[in-house]
């Protein structure tokens, strides 16, 4: 059954100022819609689609054309997705609990398989395997995240202590690289760089650390994170003029990678 175009989203779901939901990002998404700006059907699936507020942008730039799957292993967050797109008169897009690595769709089935912002938390060598399976050939595979040497440029990763060493999950350029040829018949064929302007108050920004909303908070031990915060709030009021409205630019990569 082909989505229908019925789009009245409610902006706190889009923005991520929901409790439990991240701000989806435009760029990788309207990139998408460049690549398939003349083809009328995709059938895809996007993997690690969370509370889905990437699957609505999805939907928003491609309209009809696309079919689409959303496949997450945590069934309390596919639940929640399935209720905010009842909500919304959404009720024909297909959701189903599954494992990056062994993803639940006969062979050569789908044009696109979409992983935006959650590859970090996968057996990544698995999830390409799998969606070289799941692929027609000449289908894409794209993925949105960001390499070591980006996060190592980022707010958290500048400012707060100890991020850098606990975040290692993310992989760098030249390893992806080496997984990527490891998968025949993948081949990148096309990476962009995307700068996202970001600012939020020392306030805001404290609540998010506390919050645990980005998981690596939760590795620290409690003495340990309230220690590192108060260092953290520190380093901003020491770097930044006005604590009420910092500015920084998040640096994140858009992968279009081909099943030749």
């Amino acid at each position: 059954m082909w989505v229908l175009v019925m789009f009245s989203f409610d902006s706190g779901f889009l923005n991520g100022s929901g409790s439990g939901f991240f701000p989806a990002d435009v760029q990788p998404v309207r990139y998408i819609g460049e690549v398939y700006g003349d083809i009328k059907k995709i059938d895809a699936v996007e993997v690690g689609c969370g509370y889905g507020s990437y699957s609505l942008k999805l939907l928003s730039e491609l309209y009809t054309k696309v079919r689409l799957h959303c496949i997450d292993s945590s069934h309390e967050k596919l639940c929640h997705l399935r209720d905010h797109l009842l909500n919304i008169g959404l009720s024909n897009i297909y959701l189903r609990k599954g494992e990056p690595h062994n993803l639940p769709f006969p062979i050569e089935c789908m044009d696109a398989v979409f992983n935006l912002n959650s590859i970090h938390r996968m057996d990544v060598s698995g999830f390409l395997k799998s969606s070289a399976a799941t692929l027609k050939d000449g289908g894409n595979l794209f993925i949105y995240t960001r390499f070591t040497n980006q996060n190592a440029d980022s707010l958290w990763g500048k400012y707060f202590p100890k991020f850098m060493q606990k975040e290692n999950r993310l992989l760098d350029w030249q390893n992806f690289k080496h997984l990527v040829r490891e998968n025949n018949p993948l081949k990148i064929t096309d990476a962009k760089r995307f700068k996202i302007s970001r600012h939020a108050s020392l306030s805001n920004l404290l609540e998010t650390a506390k919050n645990h909303r980005n998981g690596i908070f939760s590795t620290y031990a409690d003495s340990e994170f309230n220690e590192c915060l108060k260092g953290f709030e520190a380093n901003l009021i020491e770097t930044c003029d006005d604590t009420n409205d910092i500015c920084w630019m998040d640096e994140k990569t858009v992968l279009k990678i081909d099943k030749q």
